[in-house]
């Protein structure tokens, strides 16, 4: 809005429109066009895949909320801090494992019991890129991969990893207030025409005070003097 504000002030006004125009070009086409591949690329860094180990972790917990029933009655029942999509990891034979859990049919699972084995498939770390991705295995048909997922008890589950978005929303913070910074010195409103006049003609006005003193000052000259009498000689 201030940019607009700005184009509208300084643009001619036989371009004015041209000029508003280029403007929601730039702003809303090329501007959101390199900001998503910007902000895909950040989030992306700190995604967990990229992070692994080093992603911020929480503890997986569960606790026993009271929901109402089809019978209108509540009833007890279990909820998980973690659901389909969330990174998780475990510790199996004194070693631990990182993955995502894929089960789509979390919440009937948890109807029917209130720690259910659920389908996640383990990240392994790539050697070269030094990424995790989803463990795959060779399919049936050549060069085919198929997902290699596994039930595992919800209780079994330690840690739920997730990206950094503190880290994340602090780059569009920042690329925000270098903008502000960049406008507030390279911007300026242009000189009225008025202002333009004055400071080319190098006049200056008098005080509106003393005009009437020198008014006054001619006026007591220019009188004439009072005549006498005839009668009184």
């Amino acid at each position: 809005v201030t940019g607009q504000i700005y184009v509208d002030k300084a643009a001619p006004k036989e371009i004015r429109g041209s000029a508003q125009g280029f403007l929601v070009l730039v702003t809303l086409g090329a501007g959101m066009f390199i900001g998503a591949h910007i902000s895909g690329w950040i989030v992306d860094y700190y995604s967990v895949p990229n992070q692994g180990w080093d992603a911020i972790s929480l503890d997986v917990e569960s606790e026993e909320k009271k929901i109402a029933s089809e019978e209108g009655e509540p009833k007890s029942e279990t909820v998980w801090n973690v659901q389909k999509g969330h990174y998780v990891s475990w510790t199996e034979g004194g070693k631990d494992f990182l993955g995502q859990i894929v089960d789509e049919k979390i919440a009937d699972k948890l109807k029917k019991e209130p720690d259910p084995a659920i389908g996640i498939q383990q990240l392994v770390e790539d050697k070269a890129t030094g990424r995790y991705k989803l463990k795959k295995a060779p399919g049936e048909k050549d060069g085919e991969e198929v997902a290699v997922v596994e039930d595992r008890k919800m209780s079994s589950l330690k840690k739920r990893h997730v990206h950094a978005w503190k880290s994340i929303w602090m780059w569009p913070a920042g690329m925000a207030a270098v903008v502000l910074v960049l406008f507030g010195l390279l911007f300026r409103d242009p000189p009225r025409d008025d202002d333009t006049g004055n400071e080319d003609s190098g006049e200056e006005l008098a005080p509106a005070g003393d005009e009437p003193e020198e008014t006054e000052e001619a006026s007591g000259e220019d009188e004439a003097p009072a005549v006498m009498p005839i009668g009184s000689e």
